[in-house]
């Protein structure tokens, strides 16, 4: 027995034959009655009178009819609970980023994503490193953005455009002013400016961690820039947030024997066993095109 069967015997008796029931349905009279025998043979019931000219449900038939009509009904219930879970707007989407990301491209996809009217509560929260990882493995956050994520088996990846970090400092802080190429010896007598890992459990060393003993450790990059600013120490900085300091040439990029550059691989990851529904989907879509634009105004991979 099945829906399909079920389905057969309400519309032949709502159309009033076996011939206006396969008008209806699109099929050949053989194929209605075919379903209907093989209904009676489950159920082991006759469910019409042939000895007419016109088949009649017999009192067997009256009764499953009814039962079979509140089954069909159900089992629309289910098709549209089903649909309704496919195209509803989750409740509440959350993603945690790395804080190195550029602020100003995740604050656009935030306002473009406010500015759909979607029912969808969104939550961004920023961390650092292995900071990332604990609030995503260990809350009931979404998605992240977190930085050179190896494979992990249970996590769909998705890389993101990478950040370049310059070694900078004032450009009148005496290592902006030493002639030659810097050794770590010589960087160990100055302050070194840090953006620590904001894990509470497993913090990793300090991002780009040059290894001087002196050390100023700062919430933020943003802060981090304002104490370079104010000659304070050394340290690493996201190119585009030093953009203007070194067009003016108030910052200064350092010759050090390691490199004097570096890329960041930031990347998207979420659960495979819970992928974000249609309201997270449209938010990650939305902060990958902003970063991207951001970056020296290229397309995501797909969409070029």
């Amino acid at each position: 027995m099945n829906l399909d069967q079920l389905e057969v015997l309400d519309t032949i008796v709502r159309e009033g034959s076996f011939s206006g029931a396969a008008k209806e349905l699109h099929r050949a009279t053989s194929a209605v009655s075919y379903a209907v025998k093989t209904l009676e043979d489950s159920l082991g019931l006759e469910l019409f009178d042939r000895s007419g000219r016109r088949a009649k449900l017999t009192a067997e038939g009256e009764a499953v009819l009814r039962e079979a009509r509140r089954v069909l009904e159900r089992a629309g219930g289910l098709r549209s609970l089903a649909a309704s879970l496919r195209d509803a707007w989750e409740a509440r989407f959350s993603v945690v980023v790395d804080g190195v990301l550029p602020v100003v491209p995740v604050i656009r996809a935030v306002s473009e994503f406010q500015s759909l009217g979607l029912p969808t509560r969104l939550e961004v929260g920023v961390e650092y490193l292995n900071g990332v990882l604990e609030v995503f493995h260990e809350t009931d956050v979404d998605a992240m953005v977190a930085l050179d994520l190896k494979p992990e088996a249970g996590l769909s990846i998705r890389a993101l455009p990478p950040v370049e970090m310059l070694l900078l400092a004032h450009a009148n802080h005496p290592v902006s002013q030493y002639e030659g190429r810097l050794t770590p010896e010589l960087l160990s007598q100055h302050v070194e400016l840090i953006v620590s890992d904001s894990s509470r459990s497993r913090p990793l060393s300090p991002l780009l961690h040059l290894g001087s003993p002196h050390i100023f450790r700062l919430p933020t990059f943003a802060a981090k820039l304002q104490a370079m600013r104010e000659g304070v120490g050394f340290g690493w900085l996201p190119s585009y947030l030093a953009a203007e300091e070194l067009k003016n040439g108030s910052l200064k990029l350092l010759d050090h024997e390691s490199g004097s550059r570096w890329e960041l691989r930031p990347q998207l990851a979420f659960r495979r066993e819970a992928p974000p529904g249609r309201a997270g989907r449209r938010f990650l879509d939305l902060l990958t095109d902003q970063l991207y634009q951001a970056s020296q105004g290229e397309a995501p991979p797909e969409k070029r």
